[in-house]
């Protein structure tokens, strides 16, 4: 019997959320440079991208998603969070910078499933890797989209401009504000 080396993990879903939980609201602090700061902020800084990736595909642009889902977002955060209004701005920059990594992500498996693949097992991935939160049609927009010349020149492009990067741009926790 073949060993199975790794498991790929499942798609997030934040359980911990638990929106209908009676636990008292958590406090997001920042510090002096305006940082947020604490355990409550790790959280907020998890729970966030998990909500950003209901938001459908077709959004290229964080600017160009419609103000009502962003509110609603950011309803659903402050169910469980108390964030001082003056830093909405600030995560809604974070959460724009949450789609466009979602994007990238999916944009990668698909083009992988598009080389690689072939046929009917193509399709098999194409359709395990559509969201439950998109149709049918935006998911063939999107693949179409990803798919084109176009996507393909600007996305190698860009990974050009990455590998000339030599400084690193993370840092553990610890080493956060």
């Amino acid at each position: 019997m073949k060993k199975i080396k790794y498991v790929p993990r499942g798609p997030t879903q934040m359980h911990a959320l638990k929106l209908d939980s009676v636990e008292p609201k958590r406090t997001v602090s920042f510090n002096t440079n305006e940082q947020p700061i604490g355990d409550p902020s790790v959280q907020l800084s998890s729970v966030l991208p998990v909500l950003v990736r209901k938001l459908p595909l077709t959004f290229r642009d964080w600017r160009r998603v419609p103000i009502q889902a962003k509110e609603n977002i950011w309803k659903i955060a402050l169910n469980r969070f108390i964030v001082p209004e003056c830093y909405k701005d600030y995560y809604f920059s974070k959460m724009g910078s949450y789609l466009r990594e979602a994007r990238s992500r999916k944009a990668g498996l698909v083009l992988d499933a598009l080389d690689r693949l072939q046929g009917e097992e193509r399709e098999k991935r194409l359709e395990k890797l559509m969201p439950r939160t998109m149709s049918v049609r935006e998911w063939e927009e999107f693949v179409k989209h990803v798919d084109s010349a176009e996507f393909r020149v600007k996305r190698l492009k860009m990974q050009e401009k990455r590998s000339k990067h030599t400084t690193p741009h993370t840092i553990s926790r610890q080493g956060y504000a």
